[in-house]
């Protein structure tokens, strides 16, 4: 079963969120993640938020578009803006991430420089925040359906998050 998860990476509760995923992902083989990154505070929309994480994210649609490691890709981002004291912002270590996870370190740079995924990264943010309501990240939707969403200021707690994997795979036999 596929599961869609709706995040941002400078958002500290989809950061708890990719760390209960990492722990829980060996009980559930059969539930495939779908990342949908959106970003909680466009810097088109919110210019002077502080962190923006609209660079990262056109790095992770590029891996998926090329067939790279978004498993590693997501794991090295959220490493570096919530441990690693690492700026997200900075295409050239965006490039060496994204060489690690597959693409070439001047096509990954050009690619995220350029902002050649700029309109595909704003199609996800309208598709989660316009299309499908999400009301916070991380929120996850499952192919048949069913939803669990953040709420603001708390995400989603792991017992509640644990539960959920298990009504999914309960409903669906995976």
């Amino acid at each position: 079963m596929k599961l869609e998860i709706y995040f941002d990476y400078l958002c500290e509760y989809c950061e708890m969120g990719w760390r209960h995923w990492r722990e829980l992902l060996p009980g559930y083989p059969l539930i495939t993640p779908v990342w949908r990154p959106c970003e909680a505070h466009p810097r088109a929309s919110e210019p002077y938020y502080g962190r923006h994480s609209d660079l990262a994210i056109q790095g992770m649609l590029l891996l998926q578009e090329q067939g790279g490691d978004v498993a590693a890709y997501n794991d090295l981002i959220f490493q570096a803006a919530w441990h690693g004291g690492k700026n997200i912002e900075d295409p050239a270590l965006l490039a060496h991430y994204g060489a690690m996870c597959g693409v070439s370190e001047p096509v990954f740079y050009e690619a995220v420089r350029g902002g050649r995924y700029q309109a595909a990264l704003e199609a996800a943010n309208h598709h989660a925040w316009g299309r499908l309501g999400v009301p916070a990240v991380p929120s996850y939707l499952a192919e048949n359906g069913r939803r669990l969403d953040a709420r603001l200021g708390i995400g989603v707690p792991k017992a509640q998050f644990k539960q959920f994997l298990e009504e999914l795979s309960r409903t669906n036999g995976t």
